[in-house]
C-alpha cells in the first residue's frame, strides 16, 4: 500500500511507480520491485583488471576536439573536468582522476 499524498497518480496497472516530476518535486523515475525466479549463467570475466578504472584520458587534440563540438550545441563544462573514454564512450570525469 502506497501512503504518500498522490502516489495513486504515479501507480501503473502493474503496481510499479512512475515518480514524475510533475507530482513529486524530483528529476523523475522509476520504481520497481523485483523478484528472482531463477538462476542465470555466470556472466564473463570483464576484459579490464576489476577495481581499475576501465577509461584512458583522451588526449589533448581530441579533448579540444569534442570540447568545441559541444560548446558548439551549448554544452560546456569547467576546466577541472576531464574527458575519458573507454570503446566508443567518452565521459567527463572530475579532476584526472
Amino acid at each position: 500500500m502506497i501512503s504518500s499524498p498522490g502516489a495513486n497518480k504515479a501507480l501503473t496497472e502493474e503496481g510499479f511507480l512512475h515518480v514524475f516530476p510533475q507530482i513529486y518535486d524530483c528529476e523523475g523515475f522509476f520504481v520497481a520491485r523485483l523478484r528472482k525466479t531463477q538462476a542465470i549463467p555466470t556472466l564473463p570475466a570483464p576484459k579490464y583488471k576489476v577495481g581499475n578504472f576501465p577509461f584512458s584520458p583522451v588526449k589533448d587534440r581530441e579533448a579540444g576536439q569534442i570540447r568545441q563540438a559541444a560548446a558548439g550545441v551549448g554544452l560546456n563544462w569547467d576546466e577541472n573536468l576531464r574527458l575519458w573514454q573507454r570503446d566508443k564512450e567518452t565521459v567527463v570525469v572530475p579532476g584526472g582522476h
